[in-house]
């Protein structure tokens, strides 16, 4: 299993090597040490923190969260030798902010703002890894912070029983305010929901019972979001990450009267065409060099695929996806498949391509698929629309090549200050989020501009995304200005 250094993002797929670059990297600094006995402390005292979590550990409850944040809290107070001040506000801000969703969910408290937009997203970390998407929670509650020694397993347990909480609000525009929304829904819970059965009776219940959990917790999302909707106007709730997959594409919240949701995928087909658009400026590609697309038979790929083809007559393109007979049937009826080539073999795109699409959801080691480092990717760049990523920079930039994500902001000297600014400097993790305060996710955007335009039933997206509705988006985007931001990955400048 690839192991990562908690404090500076490298990885190992050696435990010899890891150990070695542990006791070498400066930034670590006794963190891994701290995780430890922080991790050793909470399960000696409760099996809970270390069995496979089940469905009624996922479900909102205050006491559960309550319980989890002080046991955290008090292993922290035994465990940490840093500055145990800095933990203890951090703590009271952890709790603070707890004690706040769940009084807002409860109807103890009201949102203290009105917006047009909520842009809603799930937990992107894994339990069993090392998580370089640990700091995209830490701003609202930063007492899991890997620093004060909770690591993935601790800390994501500890939000299972969280309802949908309130983290960031985009208010500079006052005619076009937003609020962005966690929903506590991590990657993990297929895994632990969907336990291994020879017996159909227990599969049909374990289905059900995860279908009731993201039921519960989208339900509470959608109703939040009426709540921080102005009084007598639709309110537009984008879905974030897997969300969409999650909810059918919205439709299992769209009973949910003045709450309107889209997708995103056609504000990310749309910026992801620009990012390409830029990078073939690039003087070290050729006309000649295809267009890699991965995903191709998905949605967000295939739409990629022919919105590029439109903007770009002259390419041609390496197209794979593991759904091989879709995918054939899919291009044989395309007006451009003579410029577009099917292949069967990562590999094979990769050596052809200098600027690759990656349109799909499942996690690329390459470190396992090349555990020599014999791949060579120099003047190669990936174009990676997924979140949680599908690539790792690091993997990627130590054969040579490019990771960037798919972003973008207000096309204006202050980016920051536009509708799409964030009030308080949320960029979604240090480690793993946006580089700028302005910049936002391809999808962040279009429930952005889907809002702004006063039509958002004409302009929502509520099905697979098709190159249609993403030209329709990407036209929204033109009219409000918003345009492909700085290269980065991970919260870094590439």
């Amino acid at each position: 299993m690839t192991e990562l250094c908690a404090a500076c993002l490298v990885r190992y797929t050696d435990s010899g090597h890891m150990s070695e670059h542990l006791q070498a990297c400066p930034g670590n600094d006794g963190q891994q040490e701290t995780i430890q006995r922080v991790t050793s402390y909470l399960e000696g005292r409760n099996a809970k923190w270390s069995k496979r979590p089940g469905a009624g550990d996922y479900r909102v409850s205050r006491d559960t969260n309550v319980s989890a944040i002080e046991a955290i809290h008090d292993a922290v107070r035994k465990c940490y030798n840093g500055d145990r001040e800095e933990a203890e506000e951090a703590y009271e801000q952890t709790r603070a902010a707890i004690d706040e969703a769940h009084d807002i969910i409860g109807g103890e408290k009201q949102p203290s703002i009105k917006v047009d937009r909520v842009f809603a997203v799930p937990r992107r970390g894994l339990r069993d890894q090392a998580d370089p998407y640990s700091s995209e929670i830490t701003h609202n509650l930063p007492l899991l912070d890997p620093k004060y020694g909770v690591g993935p397993n601790i800390a994501l347990r500890a939000m299972y029983s969280m309802p949908p909480m309130t983290i960031e609000t985009c208010t500079k525009d006052p005619e076009r305010t937003g609020a962005i929304v966690f929903v506590p829904l991590f990657g993990d819970m297929k895994s632990d929901l969907f336990r291994s059965s020879d017996n159909a009776a227990r599969r049909f219940y374990m289905r059900l019972q995860a279908n009731n959990i993201i039921r519960e917790k989208m339900d509470l999302t959608a109703s939040l979001t009426k709540r921080l909707g102005k009084k007598d106007k639709k309110v537009v709730l984008g879905l974030g990450a897997l969300l969409p997959a999650l909810t059918n594409y919205g439709q299992t919240i769209e009973h949910h009267s003045n709450v309107v949701t889209t997708t995103g995928h056609g504000g990310t087909v749309h910026l992801l065409a620009e990012t390409v658009s830029a990078e073939l400026a690039r003087p070290n590609v050729s006309a000649s060099d295809p267009i890699g697309i991965m995903g191709a038979a998905g949605s967000i790929g295939y739409s990629s695929l022919d919105v590029l083809a439109e903007r770009l007559p002259e390419a041609r393109f390496a197209a794979i996806d593991s759904r091989e007979t879709r995918l054939a049937q899919m291009l044989h009826n395309h007006s451009d498949a003579g410029r577009i080539t099917q292949y069967h073999r990562t590999g094979d795109v990769l050596t052809k391509s200098k600027v690759i699409v990656a349109a799909i959801t499942s996690r690329i080691d390459l470190d396992e698929i090349d555990p020599r480092n014999m791949l060579d990717l120099t003047d190669k760049v990936f174009v990676d629309d997924s979140q949680p990523g599908a690539f790792d920079r690091e993997q990627v930039e130590r054969r040579g090549g490019r990771l960037r994500w798919v972003v973008g902001k207000v096309d204006s000297a202050d980016s920051e200050t536009s509708f799409l600014g964030r009030d308080h400097g949320y960029n979604y993790g240090a480690t793993s989020g946006l580089l700028d305060k302005g910049d936002v996710w391809g999808c962040e955007a279009e429930a952005a501009v889907v809002a702004a335009s006063g039509e958002p039933e004409k302009y929502a997206i509520r099905k697979r995304v098709d190159p249609e509705a993403a030209r329709r988006i990407g036209e929204l985007m033109s009219r409000y200005g918003v345009v492909v931001a700085a290269p980065q990955s991970y919260g870094k400048a590439v």
